[in-house]
């Protein structure tokens, strides 16, 4: 085999592996999202956005499965959009919130009180001399 095309072998099949790597990031942060707006409840309360994600998502590990890591790609995001609009449509209509996982973390106890400023302390009375 000629030098040229083994080194054209080769660049193709590392840019394909790079591209399955890409498309399986977008798909893990695509389930992420799907996951947190599931946590909260979106299936109920969110149902257009959550399906749609869900939807989305499907079709994008579809498209992974079948070496079509670019419609992957853009289908994850599109999953990944639409499970955040889900949320964002949930916090408007003032439901959802966030889990424990997600809350911020009170790693820092709170600093303690100032003590209390010392009372303020009266000259002790004196007693007149008697005439």
């Amino acid at each position: 085999m000629r030098p040229g095309i083994l080194a054209l072998l080769v660049l193709v099949s590392t840019s394909a592996a790079g591209c399955g790597i890409k498309s399986t990031a977008h798909l893990v942060a695509a389930d992420r999202a799907v996951q947190r707006a599931e946590e909260r409840g979106a299936a109920e309360n969110a149902l257009y956005e959550y399906t749609l994600a869900v939807r989305y998502l499907d079709k994008a590990r579809e498209e992974s499965a079948h070496a079509r890591y670019g419609d992957a790609i853009s289908l994850a995001r599109e999953a990944e959009g639409y499970a955040d609009k889900a949320v964002i449509v949930m916090q408007e209509k003032g439901l959802g919130t966030p889990t424990e996982a997600e809350a911020p973390a009170a790693d820092v106890a709170p600093a303690p009180a100032p003590p209390a400023p010392p009372a303020p302390t009266a000259p002790a009375p004196t007693e007149a001399p008697t005439p």
